[in-house]
């Protein structure tokens, strides 16, 4: 399963990694919400593993490194706050207490009780690095990404007190249960989705809702003492029922967290689709720099279509001209250049079909005008400049 899972990872990534011209190179996510506990972590039971966690807060750092204008690697540091449920854990130690008590004093026909607790919070910091992918319309963003990493975490430190008053002989008990914080650590995950908006290409704002999870395994020292009150001392004495127990468990670690929070970026703008029927060689900065760059390509295309059809034309009436008659004595000619061009039509412009060598003789077989005559050399038909041409009688 782990090597499908990197496979596919390795695979995503390939799928995305395509160059793009403009896009935020970096992001600085700022955000704040709601932490909602699920699962164990806020399992209202007398065990281990249930947390008694109630509804806290969330703070995050995220930035984000976009490899592409959809994908990005990210890292993100997360701070989560969850109270400690007093009620529901007060009413569940107090009734088993009761139960207690009520069975060792079954003589007794009626029992007076009082309770209070005092507890702090879970409280879990983690750092994570992950993946995202991002798609974009226009100004909105929607982001799909998954983190792993390692969390640190603090259990309530908790202090509950209970006194028994109205038994058979009329002295009063007290009970005290106390249990230290513990620390932990572990692996940690999460997973989510969030939509972004840009404001600009430097300011936008973001909203979410992911998952995190962890699963750290805890040593937690839990002290229970009974005092009993002395009649004979005035004072109130440790009863041997007294005890320390030490447990380790693992506890389950389920979050869901809401997000709303700022986004910065740095580097270049967000990426355009640009228009592929128009070729732009310079980038424009903006809309009317892109107009005028698209006006300029277009009126040379147009130009060198003209100029085009002008030669095509000129090549056709040369075709289509009537070859002169001219007597034999003035119908070959010879090159009086090192090397001379022969063309395909009656200009410098025109390709080059040969090249004829000092002294070699031609046929000409129509004088289009002073300056070209075309002319039969080893059987090809081409444009001589009559400037390299001299009468060969």
């Amino acid at each position: 399963m782990k090597k499908f899972k990197i496979l596919f990872f390795i695979f995503w990534i390939y799928l995305n990694a395509e160059a793009q011209n403009d896009y935020a190179k970096y992001e600085l996510k700022i955000n704040g919400g709601l932490s909602i506990p699920v699962g164990d972590y806020a399992k209202i039971e007398k065990s281990k593993t249930a947390g008694f966690a109630k509804t806290g807060g969330i703070f995050g750092l995220d930035v984000d490194f976009n490899v592409t204008q959809n994908f990005s690697v990210i890292g993100k540091y997360e701070y989560f706050n969850n109270t400690f449920n007093n009620d529901e854990f007060e009413k569940l130690t107090t009734a088993n207490l009761q139960n207690q008590i009520f069975s060792a004093a079954a003589s007794s026909t009626k029992l007076g009780f009082s309770s209070k607790i005092e507890n702090s919070m879970w409280n879990i910091s983690s750092f994570q690095v992950g993946s995202a992918y991002k798609l974009y319309i226009d100004k909105i963003g929607f982001n799909f990404y998954g983190t792993v990493g390692y969390a640190s975490i603090n259990s309530p430190s908790i202090f509950y007190a209970a006194r028994i008053t109205d038994l058979s002989n009329g002295d009063p008990l007290d009970f005290f249960v106390t249990s230290p914080s513990a620390s932990s650590g572990s692996f940690c995950y999460s997973f989510g989705s969030e939509i972004t908006y840009a404001f600009s290409n430097y300011l936008g704002m973001n909203l979410g809702i992911d998952f995190f999870g962890m699963k750290p395994d805890f040593h937690r020292t839990s002290a229970e003492t009974i005092y009993l009150y002395s009649t004979i001392n005035n004072n109130y004495q440790a009863s041997s029922a007294s005890q320390n127990n030490i447990s380790s468990y693992t506890q389950s670690v389920g979050i869901v967290n809401t997000k709303l929070g700022l986004v910065f970026k740095f580097g270049k703008g967000i990426s355009k689709k640009k228009d592929t029927n128009i070729v732009i060689e310079q980038k424009s900065s903006s809309k009317k720099d892109l107009i005028e760059n698209s006006s300029i390509e277009v009126s040379k295309v147009q130009e060198n279509k003209k100029e085009e059809n002008k030669k095509q034309e000129i090549v056709k009436l040369a075709e289509d001209t009537p070859i002169q008659k001219m007597s034999i004595e003035n119908k070959f000619y010879s090159i009086n250049s090192n090397v001379v061009n022969l063309r395909s039509g009656p200009g410098k412009n025109f390709e080059i079909m040969s090249k004829i060598s000092f002294g070699e003789i031609v046929e000409v077989i129509e004088k289009l005008n002073n300056e070209w005559w075309r002319v039969v050399y080893k059987g090809k038909i081409g444009y001589v400049s009559t400037v390299f041409l001299v009468n060969n009688k």
